[in-house]
C-alpha cells in the first residue's frame, strides 16, 4: 500500500519551491532554476522583492545544496543573457597568469576596502590582478565605490578594461555593468549572504582566470568550491575569517580564525583553519583594530593612506595577509609570510600609490580626489 502519492506539485514553480524549502526539503537545480525565473519576472515590484527574499534567504537558513546554488546562478545568468560556459584564458605578455579576485560582501565585520587596496598592492609587485566590483549595499563603501570615488573610470567595455589590465596589472570589472537587467532588481536589497553569495561576483568576470580567490562571508567554504567545481574552474581558493563563529570577514582576517580551501586540476583540497596572526607574528588586534570610517570618503581615505605608507598599522597588515595572498596564487611568494612581507615592502617602497595613480590615468579618470586625499 502506497504510503505517499508520487509526483504531486504545485503548478507554480516558486510556489513549489518555497513550499519545500519550509518543510526543510532540498529541491532539484531545475527547480531552483524554474523557481527563480519565475520570480525575475514577476512585475509588481514589491511582490518581487518579498519573493526574491524568501526564496535566495530560504535557500541558505535550510543549509544549501550544490544544485541549488547552480540552478540559482543559471537563472541569474540567463536573465542578462550571460554564457559563462566558453569562458577562455587570456593572452597575457610572456603567457603570465591572471588571478581573478572577488568577495561575497555582506560581510558581518565591517572592514575599510580591502579586497581593492589589496588588489592594488599585488598588481605593484607584479601580479596581474582582475578585481570584481561592485557598488556598497551593506559596507560602507563597496569596490566600485572605492575606485570611483578615486577617479577612475571604469565603465569602459570589458576587451577595453583587460587592455588597461595588461598594460596595468589591474582591472576593476564592475558586477552591475555585467548584468544590468538583473542589477535593478536586486541590487541594493540583501544585507546578509544568501544563495547568490556563492559564486556570483566570481564567475561574472568576463575571462577565466587563471586562479581565483574568492572571499566568502559564510563559513560554509566547502559548498563554494564544490561549486566552482561544477563550474569547471581549474584552480580557485575561496576563504573566510571569523572570531565568534557567526560574524564573517570575506577575506583572509589577521584576528579569530581563517578557514581555506582550494582546487588544483580540478581537485579539491582540504579545509585548513590557521591563525594568521600567529603565523605571521602579529600585534594582538580585534575588530576595533579595523574599523572603517563613518562615511565613504572616510573610508576610501584610509585605504589611500594605507597604500601611501601613512595608514594604520592593523589595516596595513590586514591588506597585506591579502595582497600576499595573491601573490602566493601567481606563485611570486612561496607562502604567506613572504607574500605579507613583499606586500609590505612595497607599501613602503611608494610604488603602490603610484600603480593608483597609474590606473586611474589609464582609465581617462581623474585626479583631483587623489592628489587632495595625498596633499
Amino acid at each position: 500500500m502506497k504510503k505517499f502519492a508520487n509526483g504531486i506539485q504545485f503548478n507554480n514553480p516558486l510556489h513549489e519551491a518555497i513550499y519545500r524549502i519550509n518543510v526543510g526539503q532540498d529541491i532539484t537545480e531545475e527547480m531552483a532554476y524554474n523557481a527563480f525565473s519565475y520570480t525575475l519576472n514577476i512585475e509588481d515590484e514589491i511582490n518581487r522583492g518579498v519573493c526574491l527574499g524568501v526564496l535566495l534567504n530560504g535557500i541558505v537558513s535550510k543549509r544549501p545544496q550544490i544544485h541549488e546554488i547552480l540552478g540559482i546562478l543559471k537563472a541569474t545568468l540567463d536573465y542578462d543573457g550571460i554564457d559563462i560556459t566558453n569562458q577562455k584564458r587570456l593572452e597575457m605578455p610572456n603567457n603570465a597568469r591572471v588571478i581573478g579576485y572577488a568577495g561575497s560582501g555582506k560581510k558581518g565585520i565591517k572592514t575599510i576596502n580591502v579586497s581593492s587596496c589589496a588588489a592594488i598592492v599585488a598588481a605593484t609587485a607584479g601580479t596581474y590582478v582582475a578585481k570584481s566590483c561592485s557598488g556598497s549595499t551593506s559596507s560602507v563603501s563597496g569596490s566600485a565605490d572605492f575606485i570611483e570615488i578615486l577617479g577612475a573610470n571604469i565603465s569602459q567595455t570589458n576587451e577595453e578594461m583587460i587592455d588597461i589590465m595588461k598594460k596595468t596589472g589591474l582591472g576593476f570589472f564592475k558586477i552591475e555593468k555585467m548584468i544590468p537587467k538583473f542589477d535593478k532588481v536586486y541590487g541594493g536589497h540583501f544585507y546578509a549572504p544568501n544563495a547568490l553569495s556563492f559564486g556570483l561576483a566570481g564567475i561574472l568576470l568576463p575571462f577565466r582566470p587563471d586562479n581565483l580567490f574568492y572571499g566568502l562571508a559564510h563559513p560554509n567554504i566547502h559548498l563554494l568550491i564544490n561549486v566552482l567545481k561544477e563550474l569547471n574552474y581549474r584552480y580557485a581558493f575561496v576563504a573566510s575569517t571569523t572570531d565568534d563563529g557567526v560574524h564573517f570577514l570575506d577575506e583572509i582576517g589577521i584576528f579569530g580564525m581563517t578557514s581555506v580551501i582550494g582546487i588544483q586540476e580540478h581537485k579539491i583540497g582540504h579545509t585548513l583553519t590557521f591563525s594568521p596572526a600567529e603565523d605571521l607574528k602579529l600585534q594582538g588586534y580585534n575588530r576595533s583594530s579595523i574599523e572603517p570610517g563613518k562615511t565613504r570618503l572616510e573610508n576610501v581615505k584610509m585605504g589611500v593612506d594605507v597604500l601611501r605608507g601613512k595608514g594604520q598599522i592593523a589595516h596595513e597588515d590586514l591588506i597585506c595577509v591579502n595582497a600576499g595572498t595573491l601573490l602566493c596564487l601567481d606563485k611570486k611568494a612561496k607562502d604567506l609570510t613572504e607574500g605579507y612581507t613583499i606586500s609590505k615592502e612595497t607599501i613602503k617602497s611608494g610604488k603602490a600609490i603610484e600603480k593608483l595613480t597609474e590606473f586611474i590615468t589609464a582609465t581617462g579618470g581623474d585626479l583631483n580626489t587623489l592628489n587632495q586625499f595625498l596633499d
